[in-house]
Order: structure tokens, then C-alpha cells, then sequence
């Protein structure tokens, strides 16, 4: 038999995430991303009847940092690779976190066009 459990979760995340985006050889793009967040934590609960708090649970409610770092690879055919990894628990002395998402295959078309026009062309100096 499986005693009752209890979870909860309640969660606020803010923060910006910076991405630069380039072609580096003209068939593919490259897009590396860093961010930096504000994570409050304002309701964590877990238990389990008969046994009280589950080991592994949430330490307590609170406010931490969250830095996450990335890399997003597309070809023009549309095949892309991403990765990325991050590390949670910045100014919390209760919670700490390392975390990764390996590579994620996508085969989408519409992932990176090339643009419509041409390279720039110079322009002629009239005398």
C-alpha cells in the first residue's frame, strides 16, 4: 500500500536572458545565451503520511539567484543542436543545484531562414 502524499510547489522566477545570434559560415547559426534569474521559492511542501517530511524535499521557502548558460546551433536545412546547463542556488545556504539539458535535436524548416536579399552591395560615389 502506498501511504498519502502531499506536494507543493510554489514558485516566482524573474530575470533577463541575453542571446547573440550569427551565421558563421553561412549555412549555420549560432546562438550562445546566458541568464541570470531571481528565484522565490513561497510555498514547498513534502510529505507522506506516517513518514513526515520526505528526504530530498524542499528546504524551505526563499529567495535565491539562478544563472543558466547555453549554446543553440541551426544549419539553413533547419537541423539544430541545443544545449545548456545551469547552476541554481546563488546566495542560499539551504539549496544548491547543478543542472544540464543535453543535446536536443530539431529538424524544423522554419527554425533560420537567410535573409531575402543578398549581401550589401557598395555605393557608388557620384562626382
Amino acid at each position: 500500500m502506498v501511504p498519502e502524499t502531499t506536494n507543493r510547489l510554489g514558485q516566482a522566477k524573474v530575470g533577463p536572458t541575453v542571446s547573440y545570434r550569427y551565421q558563421s559560415n553561412g549555412n549555420v547559426m549560432i546562438e550562445p545565451h546566458l541568464g541570470l534569474h531571481v528565484v522565490w521559492d513561497f510555498a514547498a511542501e513534502a510529505k507522506a503520511a506516517g513518514v513526515g517530511d520526505v528526504v530530498g524535499a524542499p528546504a524551505s521557502a526563499g529567495v535565491r539567484g539562478r544563472s543558466e548558460l547555453g549554446v543553440r546551433a541551426v544549419t539553413t536545412s533547419g537541423v539544430g543542436l541545443d544545449l545548456s546547463g545551469s547552476y541554481d542556488g546563488i546566495g542560499s545556504s539551504t539549496y544548491s543545484a547543478v543542472s544540464g539539458r543535453p543535446a536536443q535535436l530539431s529538424g524544423s524548416r522554419t527554425a533560420f531562414r537567410q535573409p531575402a536579399l543578398g549581401p550589401a552591395q557598395p555605393k557608388s560615389a557620384i562626382g
